[in-house]
């Protein structure tokens, strides 16, 4: 009886040993995948390489990776290398993507979209969502007091599926408008879809939910910063810093291959005066309509970006001067009869552009390419503005600030011409007060304090310097 007791016993130590070995192995395996991963990639991995790894890992659960779509948060689509699919579109890929669960192929639909999908990629085919890690809830990380949401103080991971139309206290007119501000916010999980084939959908979905959504979040972290660094903030365009190191290379290029390579400057024509009449406001918005209309209108190989103010540049690649010069005089033709329409007003505007070639026998640098370009700006300034015009030699520099004047010599000259009109309002009061001929001095009161609101209105911010001046290094007017 003893020895049966203890034989028991040992089986069963035996067994939990068995077991507690299982779970070993089985965690360690899961560690080695992991650290596999963490060797795959590096510091500077973006989301679409961390999904390819991932992806590569995918096959010991018993699938086959078909397509990979990622997000793309400006045009609101799930993107593969040649596909684009709107999320605002019923399918049972954004099904899939937005409720974060994986969807067998048994439930494919019969939409458009569905059959499109089981086109390219086959009948059984299953769709593998991939979404960041929790952080906790949007009301908590947003710092959102909106009561009347239905996700406001509960833990809820999925608030842009749950609240309806109501965004941070708005209530928004369509899904659409709801989605395009989840889908910019940092409590959004979702990343991409995985079209797989395979059984194993559920388990390599647990697999990358419990395991990998940190790194992703980390990818994602690491691909905003670099975005953020790389952008300008209110247009969404290439940065005055990006925009130099790309002319850089794209000149390397051209002088290695014997290629023709062009640059061209232009700015929105007095554009000081559209601020100074409607607002920043609605400058702001031409600035950023202005900009999404020539990124529609230029190539895919050419490079847009932000100089600085209302300045732009745009860089053609594998373009001589003539063909430069009828591309942009069309661009400028379809702004000129262009409307930008904001708050239900209507705004016009005009831009000059100046267009500068890279010669393969001038030893040109940069900065010498940008001066040229600037150059022939200003003389389309010159010469009545709303107009391309093209570099030649002897085109006169474009005026710059004194630069033998001291730096503070304005605001000194400011200085002394406040004083003198202080001292010259004072001596009219002492007229006033102290007997002096009362309707002269009146009459030089009213001529000083009325020279001086017409120069405020002229220039309400004095102290301000011109917006150019200030962003833009090379000069010229504006």
């Amino acid at each position: 009886m003893f020895s049966m007791l203890l034989l028991s016993i040992l089986v069963m130590s035996l067994g939990a040993n068995a077991v507690i070995l299982f779970l070993f192995r089985r965690k360690q395996r899961q560690n080695t995948k992991l650290k596999k991963i963490y060797n795959n990639l590096n510091a500077e991995a973006g989301i679409e390489k961390m999904l390819k790894v991932i992806g590569e890992d995918l096959s010991g659960f018993g699938l086959k990776i078909k397509g990979i779509f990622v997000k793309n948060r400006k045009t609101m689509s799930l993107e593969d290398d040649s596909h684009s699919i709107p999320v605002l579109q019923h399918n049972t890929m954004v099904r899939s993507f937005l409720t974060m669960d994986p969807i067998p192929n048994d439930e494919l639909g019969a939409n458009e979209a569905d059959n499109f999908i089981k086109e390219k990629y086959g009948e059984k085919l299953s769709f593998l969502p991939v979404n960041m890690k929790w952080e906790g809830p949007c009301w908590q990380i947003n710092d959102c007091n909106d009561a009347g949401c239905s996700c406001y103080h509960k833990q809820e991971h999925k608030c842009w599926v749950k609240s309806d139309k109501r965004y941070r206290g708005d209530d928004l007119k369509t899904y659409k408008e709801k989605t395009a501000r989840c889908m910019n916010c940092r409590s959004f999980l979702p990343v991409g879809v995985y079209a797989v084939v395979g059984s194993g959908a559920a388990k390599a979905h647990r697999y990358i939910s419990d395991d990998l959504s940190g790194i992703i979040r980390n990818a994602v972290i690491y691909e905003r910063a670099q975005y953020s660094a790389t952008r300008d903030q209110l247009t969404g365009l290439f940065n005055r810093r990006t925009l130099f190191k790309r002319t850089y290379e794209l000149m390397k290029l051209s002088r290695r291959y014997k290629h023709p390579f062009c640059l061209c400057m232009f700015d929105i024509d007095h554009f000081k005066r559209f601020n100074d009449e409607y607002g920043h406001e609605v400058g702001d918005y031409v600035l950023k309509a202005l900009s999404k209309f020539v990124l529609s209108c230029i190539r895919t190989t050419d490079v847009f970006g932000r100089y600085g103010g209302e300045e732009f540049t745009i860089l053609l690649p594998e373009t001589k001067k003539e063909e430069a010069f009828t591309a942009l005089d069309k661009i400028r033709n379809k702004v000129d009869r262009e409307i930008f329409e904001y708050k239900e007003v209507k705004h016009h505007i005009q831009i000059s552009m100046g267009l500068s070639e890279l010669h393969q026998d001038e030893a040109l640098s940069l900065g010498d390419l940008f001066k040229k370009s600037d150059n022939a700006l200003y003389q389309s300034k010159q010469r009545g503005r709303n107009m391309v015009t093209s570099y030649i030699d002897g085109f006169p520099a474009a005026p710059k600030k004194d630069a033998t004047k001291p730096k503070n010599a304005d605001r000194q000259e400011s200085a002394g011409k406040n004083k003198a009109r202080a001292n010259r309002i004072s001596s009219a009061k002492d007229k006033v007060n102290y007997g002096g001929s009362g309707s002269g001095a009146s009459r030089d009161l009213n001529e000083i304090i009325g020279e001086k609101v017409a120069r405020h209105v002229k220039n309400p911010h004095p102290e301000v310097p011109d917006e150019r001046e200030e962003t833009v290094e090379i000069g010229g007017p504006g």
